[in-house]
């Protein structure tokens, strides 16, 4: 008897763990406040603030509020970085359109609430909070730090508009 009740624990678990993937997996839009924090190889860290929205498949504003200013714009293949402190404006060309949805559709759940994908060579973890949405995301980058972005206050599948992810250059800033 007390195998059967293991048994039927884990069989629970393992459809809740499913169900929060699942659910994560028919998220359209995503709006969140973020910390980015940045851990470097020696221990040296620090700390982003600001809000995010991200509309599938592949676009995505990233506002820094602190602890300087600037405006991150993914819109299908380009990236482009305003640096309002700094009255300048970076635009690039991306090689690839994956983006947070792409990591989702990838990830595999490793635990109750943590999923791993790993898309070019990168190996993302994903946190999921009870309620199924992203609490965390980490991931190591090309110079081997570690970046951890926590994620609060967040809606999903809410209405963005396309207009969100255009960058307007300020006047004279091309």
């Amino acid at each position: 008897m007390e195998k059967i009740v293991l048994v039927l624990l884990l069989i629970s678990f393992l459809h809740a763990r499913d169900l929060k993937h699942a659910a994560l997996l028919e998220f359209r839009s995503l709006e969140a406040k973020f910390e980015q924090i940045v851990t470097t190889q020696d221990g040296d860290e620090i700390s982003y603030f600001g809000r995010l929205q991200a509309k599938a498949p592949n676009k995505a504003k990233w506002d820094y509020e602190m602890p300087i200013q600037k405006e991150v714009f993914v819109n299908g293949k380009e990236l482009i970085i305003y640096e309002s402190h700094l009255s300048e404006v970076y635009r690039h060309k991306l090689a690839t359109t994956e983006d947070f949805f792409s990591i989702i559709a990838r990830a595999e759940a490793i635990s109750s609430n943590k999923l791993a994908a790993v898309l070019e060579n990168v190996t993302y973890f994903i946190t999921l909070s009870e309620n199924g949405l992203p609490q965390e995301l980490e991931y190591k980058d090309d110079l081997d730090n570690t970046i951890r972005i926590i994620f609060t206050q967040v809606k999903a599948n809410t209405e963005i508009l396309d207009s969100v992810f255009v960058f307007t250059p300020p006047q004279g800033k091309h």
